[in-house]
């Protein structure tokens, strides 16, 4: 065989080769092609409708041997589309981190439900057994306009990050894909906003301050400009009393010490090293009579001006470093735990402003 005759054999050998390869790929890719897609899996929820989280105005949540947890806010009153923040009514009257609630509600409203049976089917689990008699805690919503959901959750199912729950009042049991114990291990500490006031300081018409015995009284006129009262007559520096504003902004919370303290003196806020009240006015928008309905000529908006004053005692240091120093807010009757370096800020200081 010479040379010609073997390399034509070789090509021969290669694209047969490469033929049945090519051939049985193509009839499996015909095959596949023909068969019907895969079902896609319906998601389903353990609240069907599920409650919208948007529209809610009340949440609340039992746990047996624990205090009630109960939150509440409402609709803007100048934009009723919108939610105020969420304040704690239970177990203290207290402003809270307002994104903990949200996604608290958000958790239980939007469980997924990755399968159900009724109690006493074969191979079930019993009602008691899935933690629901009594059941681990029950979370109950409310919209604004009237609606309530109520859930009662139970036990972790075994070998898996599920939970068992029920809508209370039915007997249909739902293994929601989550494990729900951290939502549900979270104490009153963690809902409370650590920001102790939260003010815009364009807003601000009036600044009071006591500190070493003196005291600092500053306002802003109808012209916008801020004066220094007392303890001299002069004109202040709006900038830098603004930022003083901001700086109360800035104080929060390290420790919540005590809720309802029976005296002030261990704390030094009998006698306080410092004190700062901020007064503020803003204008709100009345609500026009008949504003619903549609109107030929549009009424004339009327406004209401609004005054609050918001301020806090700083006593003495809470820690034997002098790294902290006990504070309280003047409409709240906690004390609180703070950084003495943040408080520092607050210090009147005259020849700066």
């Amino acid at each position: 065989m010479n040379l010609k005759t073997t390399l034509v054999l070789l090509v021969l050998v290669v694209i047969g080769a490469v033929v049945l390869f090519l051939v049985p790929a193509r009839e499996a890719s015909t095959e596949s092609e023909d068969q019907p897609p895969s079902p896609v899996r319906e998601t389903k929820y353990v609240f069907d409708p599920q409650p919208r989280t948007n529209d809610v105005v009340r949440l609340e949540v039992e746990r047996p041997d624990q205090p009630r947890l109960v939150f509440e806010r409402s609709p803007k009153a100048d934009q009723p589309e919108q939610m105020e923040p969420w304040e704690m009514r239970e177990p203290l009257s207290t402003p809270t981190e307002t994104y903990v609630v949200d996604g608290l509600v958000r958790t239980f409203a939007s469980l997924q439900s990755r399968s159900s049976f009724e109690p006493g089917a074969e191979g079930a689990v019993s009602v008691a057994d899935a933690g629901l008699e009594p059941p681990v805690a029950t979370v109950t919503f409310a919209h604004k306009d009237g609606t309530e959901y109520k859930l009662e959750v139970g036990k972790k199912a075994p070998m898996s990050k599920d939970t068992y729950v029920r809508i209370a009042g039915r007997e249909m049991i739902h293994i929601a894909g989550r494990d729900l114990g951290y939502e549900l291990k979270k104490e009153v500490k963690d809902f409370r906003a650590k920001n102790l006031v939260k003010l815009t300081a364009a807003d601000a018409v009036r600044v009071e301050l006591e500190h070493g015995g003196q005291t600092y009284d500053l306002s802003r006129g109808e012209d916008g400009e801020w004066v220094i009262n007392t303890p001299v007559k002069a004109y202040a520096d709006g900038k830098k009393v603004r930022e003083l504003v901001d700086k109360l902004n800035r104080v929060r919370v390290d420790e919540f010490i005590e809720d309802e303290p029976e005296a002030l003196t261990p704390y030094g806020l009998d006698e306080p090293f410092l004190t700062m009240k901020v007064t503020t006015e803003t204008k709100r928008r009345l609500p026009v009579e008949g504003e619903e309905e549609p109107a030929t000529q549009p009424a004339e908006p009327q406004y209401e001006t609004v005054t609050n004053t918001r301020g806090l005692a700083v006593g003495s240091f809470a820690d034997m470093k002098s790294e902290y120093r006990y504070v309280k807010l003047f409409d709240r009757p906690w004390v609180v735990r703070v950084f003495d370096s943040i408080l520092e800020d607050l210090i009147p200081d005259l020849p700066g402003w």
